[in-house]
């Protein structure tokens, strides 16, 4: 998966001003094997599709923009145990996993937080 900095913010003044990193955010975000930490509005209902679409840098969704459009890895060992949640943030977010339009991203990023491991 790419690092959240590998794709770039499309508007960095909407950016700044609603998806800010908090500044304790900044020391842990430098540590690769941390999870990242983004502003608690990249996951507010209200402005998600704004965070996807204009600042997925920021909010650390580069692979939901259509330049990366990550996909699941195929290569798992079959079974449950082969099934995982590709994002560090998945139980915050489960109240999403049958709320269209995110449930689509859910079923790919979060697939044992929604329950869709067979």
């Amino acid at each position: 998966l790419p690092l959240p900095t590998a794709c770039k913010d499309k508007d960095p003044t909407i950016c700044t001003a609603i998806f800010a990193v908090r500044s304790g955010a900044v020391a842990p975000n430098s540590v690769a094997t941390n999870p990242f930490l983004v502003n608690p509005n990249c996951q507010n209902v209200t402005v998600m599709v704004a965070a996807e679409a204009l600042c997925p840098s920021s909010c650390a969704v580069c692979c939901l923009t259509p330049e990366f459009n990550c996909q699941n890895s195929t290569t798992a060992a079959a079974g449950a145990s082969a099934c995982s949640d590709s994002r560090a943030n998945c139980a915050q977010m489960a109240s999403f996993c049958n709320t269209p339009p995110y449930s689509a991203v859910m079923a790919q990023q979060c697939r044992r937080t929604c329950n869709l491991c067979q």
